[in-house]
Protein backbone atom coordinates (compact mmCIF):
# COMPACT_ATOMS: atom_id res chain seq x y z
CA UNK A 1 0.00 0.00 0.00
CA UNK A 2 2.87 2.23 1.15
CA UNK A 3 4.45 1.58 -2.55
CA UNK A 4 1.29 2.61 -4.25
CA UNK A 5 0.74 5.85 -2.80
CA UNK A 6 4.50 6.98 -2.79
CA UNK A 7 5.40 5.74 -6.56
CA UNK A 8 2.22 4.96 -8.20
CA UNK A 9 -0.21 7.80 -7.57
CA UNK A 10 2.21 10.73 -8.12
CA UNK A 11 1.77 9.24 -11.80
CA UNK A 12 -1.88 8.90 -11.17
CA UNK A 13 -2.24 12.52 -10.63
CA UNK A 14 0.24 13.42 -13.08
CA UNK A 15 -1.60 11.61 -16.03
CA UNK A 16 -5.04 13.15 -15.13
CA UNK A 17 -3.80 16.23 -14.45
CA UNK A 18 -2.11 15.67 -18.03
CA UNK A 19 -5.36 14.72 -19.63
CA UNK A 20 -7.64 17.26 -18.01
CA UNK A 21 -5.65 20.17 -19.67
CA UNK A 22 -5.60 18.32 -23.18
CA UNK A 23 -9.12 18.26 -23.16
CA UNK A 24 -9.12 21.65 -21.81
CA UNK A 25 -6.67 22.59 -24.89
CA UNK A 26 -8.56 20.54 -27.80
CA UNK A 27 -11.95 22.20 -26.89
CA UNK A 28 -10.76 25.70 -27.07
CA UNK A 29 -9.25 25.59 -30.09
CA UNK A 30 -12.67 24.56 -31.72
CA UNK A 31 -14.51 27.12 -29.87
CA UNK A 32 -12.07 29.29 -31.28
CA UNK A 33 -11.88 28.18 -35.00
CA UNK A 34 -15.61 28.53 -35.07
CA UNK A 35 -14.73 32.17 -33.71
CA UNK A 36 -12.41 32.81 -36.39
CA UNK A 37 -14.53 31.45 -38.87
CA UNK A 38 -17.26 33.31 -37.98
CA UNK A 39 -15.23 36.59 -37.74
CA UNK A 40 -13.59 35.74 -41.59
CA UNK A 41 -16.87 35.18 -43.06
CA UNK A 42 -18.40 38.47 -42.00
CA UNK A 43 -15.12 40.22 -43.40
CA UNK A 44 -14.91 38.11 -46.02
CA UNK A 45 -18.77 39.35 -47.58
CA UNK A 46 -17.88 42.89 -46.86
CA UNK A 47 -14.67 42.57 -48.76
CA UNK A 48 -16.04 40.10 -52.02
CA UNK A 49 -17.57 44.39 -53.11
CA UNK A 50 -15.94 45.22 -56.14
CA UNK A 51 -16.42 48.63 -55.89
CA UNK A 52 -13.61 48.63 -52.73
CA UNK A 53 -11.03 48.09 -55.55
CA UNK A 54 -10.71 51.57 -56.61
CA UNK A 55 -8.77 54.47 -55.98
CA UNK A 56 -12.46 56.20 -54.58
CA UNK A 57 -11.96 56.88 -51.06
CA UNK A 58 -15.99 57.21 -50.50
CA UNK A 59 -15.99 53.48 -51.51
CA UNK A 60 -13.87 52.75 -48.51
CA UNK A 61 -15.72 54.54 -46.00
CA UNK A 62 -17.48 52.42 -44.33
CA UNK A 63 -14.37 49.70 -43.87
CA UNK A 64 -13.10 51.43 -40.66
CA UNK A 65 -16.59 50.89 -38.96
CA UNK A 66 -17.40 47.41 -40.09
CA UNK A 67 -13.96 45.73 -40.83
CA UNK A 68 -11.25 47.41 -39.01
CA UNK A 69 -12.39 46.81 -36.00
CA UNK A 70 -12.48 43.30 -36.35
CA UNK A 71 -9.20 42.59 -38.48
CA UNK A 72 -6.42 44.21 -40.16
CA UNK A 73 -6.54 44.24 -44.00
CA UNK A 74 -4.71 45.50 -46.96
CA UNK A 75 -6.91 45.27 -50.70
CA UNK A 76 -5.20 45.64 -53.65
CA UNK A 77 -6.01 46.27 -56.94
CA UNK A 78 -5.50 44.01 -59.92
CA UNK A 79 -2.52 45.69 -60.74
CA UNK A 80 -1.25 44.87 -57.11
CA UNK A 81 -1.37 48.71 -56.27
CA UNK A 82 -2.38 49.00 -52.96
CA UNK A 83 -6.17 51.09 -52.62
CA UNK A 84 -6.59 50.74 -49.27
CA UNK A 85 -4.82 49.61 -45.50
CA UNK A 86 -5.50 49.28 -42.20
CA UNK A 87 -1.90 50.24 -41.39
CA UNK A 88 -2.43 53.44 -43.93
CA UNK A 89 0.45 53.96 -46.70
CA UNK A 90 -0.49 57.15 -49.02
CA UNK A 91 -2.81 54.91 -51.87
CA UNK A 92 -1.16 54.35 -55.45
CA UNK A 93 2.01 54.77 -54.36
CA UNK A 94 3.08 51.02 -53.04
CA UNK A 95 2.53 48.20 -54.92
CA UNK A 96 3.32 44.71 -54.42
CA UNK A 97 5.05 42.79 -56.90
CA UNK A 98 2.55 40.17 -59.41
CA UNK A 99 4.38 36.91 -58.24
CA UNK A 100 4.00 37.57 -54.58
CA UNK A 101 0.45 38.80 -54.99
CA UNK A 102 -0.41 35.57 -56.24
CA UNK A 103 1.47 33.84 -53.78
CA UNK A 104 -0.57 32.14 -50.73
CA UNK A 105 -4.09 32.74 -52.19
CA UNK A 106 -6.13 30.88 -49.87
CA UNK A 107 -3.88 29.74 -47.68
CA UNK A 108 -5.40 30.42 -44.65
CA UNK A 109 -2.08 30.37 -42.04
CA UNK A 110 -2.57 30.45 -37.96
CA UNK A 111 0.45 31.96 -36.24
CA UNK A 112 0.82 32.47 -32.56
CA UNK A 113 -0.79 35.90 -32.53
CA UNK A 114 -3.05 36.37 -35.59
CA UNK A 115 -5.15 34.50 -38.51
CA UNK A 116 -3.86 35.52 -42.08
CA UNK A 117 -5.14 34.78 -45.39
CA UNK A 118 -5.41 36.32 -49.06
CA UNK A 119 -7.86 36.10 -51.39
CA UNK A 120 -8.96 37.33 -55.09
CA UNK A 121 -12.35 39.31 -56.23
CA UNK A 122 -14.33 38.33 -59.39
CA UNK A 123 -16.36 39.85 -61.12
CA UNK A 124 -17.49 37.99 -64.13
CA UNK A 125 -14.61 35.46 -63.97
CA UNK A 126 -11.88 38.56 -64.22
CA UNK A 127 -10.13 39.40 -61.13
CA UNK A 128 -10.84 43.17 -59.79
CA UNK A 129 -8.55 42.68 -56.43
CA UNK A 130 -6.82 41.22 -53.57
CA UNK A 131 -7.49 41.20 -50.06
CA UNK A 132 -5.49 40.58 -47.37
CA UNK A 133 -7.11 39.81 -43.83
CA UNK A 134 -5.26 39.52 -40.45
CA UNK A 135 -7.40 38.67 -37.68
CA UNK A 136 -5.81 38.66 -33.95
CA UNK A 137 -6.38 35.85 -31.79
CA UNK A 138 -7.47 37.50 -28.85
CA UNK A 139 -9.55 34.88 -27.53
CA UNK A 140 -6.21 32.23 -27.81
CA UNK A 141 -3.82 35.12 -26.10
CA UNK A 142 -6.17 35.09 -23.36
CA UNK A 143 -6.71 31.60 -23.33
CA UNK A 144 -2.54 30.83 -23.21
CA UNK A 145 -2.40 33.36 -20.34
CA UNK A 146 -5.05 32.18 -18.21
CA UNK A 147 -3.50 28.20 -18.77
CA UNK A 148 -0.50 29.60 -17.63
CA UNK A 149 -1.27 30.49 -14.55
CA UNK A 150 -3.79 27.46 -13.93
CA UNK A 151 -1.16 25.29 -15.08
CA UNK A 152 1.42 27.15 -12.51
CA UNK A 153 -0.70 27.32 -9.77
CA UNK A 154 -1.52 23.90 -10.21
CA UNK A 155 1.58 22.71 -10.39
CA UNK A 156 2.65 24.05 -6.81
CA UNK A 157 -0.66 22.18 -5.20
CA UNK A 158 0.17 18.60 -6.69
CA UNK A 159 3.75 19.56 -5.66
CA UNK A 160 3.05 20.48 -2.40
CA UNK A 161 0.55 17.46 -1.80
CA UNK A 162 2.81 15.06 -3.13
CA UNK A 163 5.54 15.89 -0.98
CA UNK A 164 3.19 16.14 2.11
CA UNK A 165 1.71 12.61 0.97
CA UNK A 166 5.34 11.38 0.91
CA UNK A 167 6.54 12.48 4.18
CA UNK A 168 3.62 11.70 5.61
CA UNK A 169 4.20 8.15 4.65
CA UNK A 170 7.65 8.05 5.02
CA UNK A 171 7.63 9.24 8.37
CA UNK A 172 5.10 6.14 9.32
CA UNK A 173 6.79 3.68 8.02
CA UNK A 174 10.75 4.28 9.15
CA UNK A 175 10.86 7.71 11.18
CA UNK A 176 8.16 6.60 13.65
CA UNK A 177 9.77 2.51 14.08
CA UNK A 178 13.28 4.34 14.71
CA UNK A 179 11.60 6.64 17.26
CA UNK A 180 9.82 3.41 18.86
CA UNK A 181 13.47 1.57 18.81
CA UNK A 182 15.26 5.10 20.30
CA UNK A 183 13.27 4.97 22.70
CA UNK A 184 13.16 1.00 23.47
CA UNK A 185 17.07 1.31 23.97
CA UNK A 186 16.99 4.26 26.14
CA UNK A 187 14.93 2.64 28.85
CA UNK A 188 17.00 -0.73 28.28
CA UNK A 189 18.58 0.08 31.52
CA UNK A 190 14.89 1.01 33.63
CA UNK A 191 13.94 -2.62 31.95
CA UNK A 192 16.61 -4.66 33.46
CA UNK A 193 15.05 -7.32 35.97
CA UNK A 194 17.52 -8.93 38.77
CA UNK A 195 19.46 -11.50 37.77
CA UNK A 196 18.35 -14.71 39.20
CA UNK A 197 20.21 -18.15 39.68
CA UNK A 198 20.74 -19.66 36.24
CA UNK A 199 21.45 -23.42 35.83
CA UNK A 200 22.45 -23.63 32.13
CA UNK A 201 25.58 -22.26 30.32
CA UNK A 202 23.42 -20.85 27.95
CA UNK A 203 21.08 -19.26 30.47
CA UNK A 204 24.69 -17.46 32.02
CA UNK A 205 25.96 -16.16 28.61
CA UNK A 206 22.44 -14.72 27.84
CA UNK A 207 22.86 -12.92 31.23
CA UNK A 208 26.68 -12.22 30.93
CA UNK A 209 25.76 -10.36 27.26
CA UNK A 210 22.33 -8.29 29.18
CA UNK A 211 25.31 -7.03 31.68
CA UNK A 212 27.37 -5.54 29.67
CA UNK A 213 24.02 -3.83 27.71
CA UNK A 214 23.54 -2.45 31.16
CA UNK A 215 26.97 -1.22 31.36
Amino acid sequence: MSFFVVMVLPAVVIYAFYNIITAWNEQQSLNEYLELVSQYQDVRDFLTDPELYTFDYRAHEGIEEDVEETADITLYREDGYIVHQTNPVQAGTQREAMPSLYEGLYNAEMTYSHFHTKEPVFVNDEIVGFFEVSIPRTEHLAYVQSRSTLVFGASVIVVLFMSALIWFVLHRRINKPIQALRLIWIDLPNMWIAPKAFHTRKEMKLESSFSILKK
